[in-house]
């Protein structure tokens, strides 16, 4: 891999990994950064407000692919943030970008966007690329306007576009849900989730990095969109039992009827945090396989109990 990159998001959980990944295979990878943020070690990083316009020509001058990864989720805005605001990072400083990397002359842009474009929880099907959009979020929702943007815009172009709809990505320091999964595992306090019989798809960081990869060379990969996942569904059981094997904790998992687990919620104030642990959401990857010919490389079992074993290794070094 000789083509320069440049990464957004390159101080974030992914952005750091898919840097590394690049060197490590002999790519010349430029990071983005936001202002007073620290890239991860050994990151050849720039400093940017993807906010600021005019600043975008430096950004991707002399790059020939872009892997944005930069955006903000809810946790990154606040509770009360609106759908405008999600607009202005998520949608507006994409499109700005990717007319910059255009003018520059870049080959192509491959856009991380989110499963969320489909919806979000409570699935009685699997998602494909075919899917209906039907985000329910702002997150979503700016994301898919994205997407839009970024097919309008480049329609006529020479630079091509490839758009990648991960769901939840998890590691031993991944943010968010997965973070207090771990937490959670980690104390040994038996949980109530034995009745639990949900399907959730997935991605290992190591699983996503290698797919962005893959989107960034391949020839058929040009113009796609992808929905992509470990390639193996689990339960929240089996997620909790695959930390906890990682962790080195026997199993703590209790029968309780579903009913009661969401009454229990309702009655504290829990219902989001519960549906994200017991309702479904799966993902058929079966066009990355056909177009690129794309298997993971991490088992999801190995994945989840090395998230659990290297989640206590860094718990232990703070």
């Amino acid at each position: 891999m000789s083509a320069r990159y440049l990464v957004t998001g390159a101080n974030g959980f992914v952005g750091r990994a898919v840097c590394r990944a690049l060197q490590d295979h002999g790519a010349q990878a430029r990071g983005v950064v936001r202002i007073g943020a620290e890239p991860g070690p050994g990151i050849d990083a720039l400093r940017l407000d993807l906010l600021d316009a005019e600043k975008l020509p430096r950004a991707v001058d002399g790059c020939e692919v872009v892997i944005h990864l930069a955006g903000a989720a809810h946790g990154k805005l606040g509770r009360s943030a609106d759908l405008e605001a999600f607009r202005r990072v998520n949608t507006r400083a994409t499109l700005d970008l990717a007319a910059a990397a255009q003018a520059a002359g870049a080959r192509r842009f491959v856009f991380v966007s989110t499963i969320g474009v489909h919806g979000s929880l409570g699935r009685r099907a699997a998602i494909t690329e075919a899917s209906p959009e039907a985000p329910n979020t702002y997150y979503g929702q700016s994301k898919c306007e994205a997407e839009h943007g970024l097919r309008a815009l480049l329609s006529t172009s020479g630079m091509e576009l490839c758009i990648v709809r991960p769901p939840l990505v998890y590691g031993p320091d991944a943010p968010g849900n997965f973070r207090l999964l771990l937490k959670l595992a980690a104390t040994g306090i038996p949980l109530p989730l034995a009745s639990v019989r949900n399907r959730r798809s997935l991605i290992a960081l190591t699983n996503l990095v290698h797919f962005l990869e893959l989107c960034s060379v391949h020839p058929a990969a040009a113009g796609q969109t992808f929905v992509v996942s470990d390639q193996q569904d689990v339960s929240t059981p089996e997620i909790l039992q695959h930390i906890w094997c990682g962790m080195s904790l026997r199993p703590r998992l209790v029968p309780l009827p579903p009913q009661l687990l969401h009454l229990a919620a309702a009655l504290f104030g829990k219902r989001t945090m519960v549906r994200q642990l017991t309702d479904s959401l799966w993902i058929d990857t079966e066009k990355s396989s056909r177009l690129l010919g794309w298997s993971a490389p991490q088992n999801a079992a190995e994945a989840l109990a090395a998230a659990g074993r290297d989640y206590l290794g860094l718990k232990d070094r703070t």
